[in-house]
C-alpha cells in the first residue's frame, strides 16, 4: 500500500466492476491461499489498512475482504492474500484519514 504514509489509513467502502485471477485466504486453521482464475463480478469489496511506524520499524495492519460471483452464479469470498486484477472499468468508493499511533 504505497498511498498510506506513517500515520495514514486508506479505506474502501464498496466497489463495482469485474476482477480476474483473484487469490484469496483460506480459513485461519489452513492458512493457505486458493487462487481462482476467471472473470468475476464484485458484490462487496471493503477494508482498511493502517501504516504506523515505531521504534523505526513500519507495521501494516488490516486487510481487504471481498465478495464475489461467477459466470455460473456461484457466490464465493473472502480476505484477500494477493493482488486484485481489474477485468473490467472498476469504481471504489473510499477514502483516507490520519490518525495518531
Amino acid at each position: 500500500m504505497s498511498y498510506c504514509g506513517n500515520g495514514w489509513a486508506v479505506f474502501i467502502l464498496s466497489a463495482e466492476g469485474a476482477v480476474r485471477n483473484v487469490t484469496l485466504k483460506q480459513p485461519a486453521s489452513s492458512r493457505g491461499t486458493v487462487i481462482y482464475e476467471g472473470y468475476f463480478d464484485i458484490v462487496c469489496l471493503s477494508g482498511v489498512y493502517l501504516l504506523s511506524k515505531s521504534n523505526g520499524l513500519s507495521t501494516l495492519k488490516g486487510g481487504f475482504s471481498i465478495s464475489l460471483v461467477g459466470h455460473d452464479g456461484c457466490l464465493f469470498g473472502g480476505g484477500l492474500a494477493g493482488p486484485l486484477i481489474a477485468a473490467s472499468p472498476v469504481q471504489c468508493a473510499g477514502g483516507h484519514w490520519k490518525f495518531s499511533n
